[in-house]
């Protein structure tokens, strides 16, 4: 999904925009507003980095979402705001869509904002750009995204004057505006991203806009040299050649384990992956590293819910009693409920120790077989120029001794006796 955006000239007693996302900007317009005007994004449509079984303990029941404004009610449950509202206004009319409980929507005692710490949580939940289906790699808290969205996202997409959209990224790509978005003039003439200009290759006519994409995937004459075999290459066909090119310089795909070697793609897979330590240990390394990752994930999720029971304890369920319980009660339970939720977490912490501590032995194993391969390359080195050195030698003394025979006159009376 990519977000639209539109370029308008600035005017102060501007308040709102018809569309839903608006950047107040022109590329004709000397001045640049830092302030933005309005700017709306369906929060519903978000996608998680958070396994959605994580998430089931801060899920509206209604849209089946991570909480937006979560609001509670007085029987206990917890909705988003804009759902609670949406139930009142249908045929079940002012009661608890979970357990029919009447409700006064206009009585605070009954349905109130959830304690702040949830709403936190919430948002601090790490999600994707609304353009990932198009290529941006943002990751971020949910808070942070409206002001990525707006500020940051090359694949936002803005309208110019001119009627045509094109994304951020084409307009910096091709220097039509500063990292800042400031157009850039050229001879003190703003000139429109969608000016159409002959390619300096072809002739073909492109928009300015698009003129880095026809030169790397349209245009046959735009010529560049592969770094490996040093052949010449229409650009649009390099990177599938590269992906084959035998010469092409490449890591050894254990180099994330701690392989430096680097050489040609001919030399890593007739030689070097046969012997590379790093890639022989692959497949156990990759299993130690996901049992990390995955404890790693299962204690973040029991933190989470550490604190969204223990908040529940302190102020969820004291209004929802309905009367203030004692603060002598209050803690006593706060630290049963403490001593309860941390042991999982103080479980998880000492499995991921151990795996760690695991970890760095094969690690350490790994690097010390692999020490101990060059040495023993270098010994088999020396020992085979120890070799060829003794072959030299007594090639050296045949060669000596047949000449003092032939200078001696025995020459003959040695061939006799062999």
């Amino acid at each position: 999904m990519i977000v639209d955006c539109y370029l308008f000239s600035y005017f102060p007693d501007i308040t709102s925009m018809s569309h839903s996302y608006t950047i107040p900007y022109s590329p004709w317009e000397d001045d640049y507003p830092k302030k933005v005007t309005s700017l709306s994004i369906d929060m519903k449509s978000l996608v998680y980095e958070t396994p959605s079984r994580s998430l089931d303990h801060i899920t509206c029941p209604i849209c089946k979402h991570p909480f937006l404004k979560p609001y509670s009610t007085i029987c206990g449950h917890t909705f988003c705001k804009a759902c609670i509202n949406e139930s009142f206004k249908s045929v079940l009319g002012e009661k608890c869509p979970l357990d029919r409980v009447p409700l006064n929507v206009n009585d605070e005692a009954e349905v109130y904002p959830a304690p702040i710490i949830l709403t936190n949580i919430t948002d601090d939940l790490i999600v994707k750009c609304v353009n990932s289906e198009d290529g941006c790699t943002w990751r971020g808290e949910r808070w942070s995204v409206r002001n990525h969205v707006l500020e940051k996202c090359a694949y936002t997409r803005i309208k110019c004057t001119c009627g045509l959209f094109c994304s951020r990224r084409m307009l910096l790509e091709n220097k039509l505006i500063t990292e800042d978005f400031h157009p850039v003039d050229r001879d003190g003439i703003a000139v429109c991203p969608h000016t159409k200009v002959s390619c300096e290759k072809c002739a073909v006519e492109v928009m300015l806009c698009e003129m880095d994409e026809h030169l790397q995937k349209h245009c046959t004459n735009n010529i560049v040299k592969c770094s490996g075999c040093h052949l010449s290459f229409p650009q649009m066909h390099l990177g599938n050649h590269t992906l084959n090119c035998q010469q092409i310089y490449v890591d050894c795909p254990g180099s994330k384990y701690g392989c430096t070697w680097k050489g040609q793609r001919e030399l890593l897979t007739s030689i070097h992956m046969s012997d590379c330590v790093f890639l022989k240990l692959k497949g156990s390394l990759e299993q130690f590293e996901g049992r990390l990752t995955s404890l790693a994930t299962e204690n973040e999720n029991l933190k989470l819910q550490m604190s969204t029971i223990l908040d529940s304890v302190v102020q969820g369920k004291v209004q929802n009693l309905g009367y203030p319980l004692e603060i002598e009660e209050i803690s006593g339970n706060l630290e049963v409920e403490k001593e309860y939720e941390l042991d999982p977490v103080r479980l998880s912490m000492k499995n991921i120790r151990a795996l760690v501590k695991e970890l760095e032995t094969n690690k350490n194993m790994t690097q010390l077989l692999a020490e101990e391969n060059v040495a023993l390359r270098e010994q088999v080195k020396n020992q085979w120029t120890m070799i060829v050195q003794l072959q030299n030698q007594v090639q050296f003394m045949m060669i000596e001794r047949r000449r003092q025979f032939a200078s001696s006159g025995d020459l003959e009376r040695l061939h006799t006796k062999l």
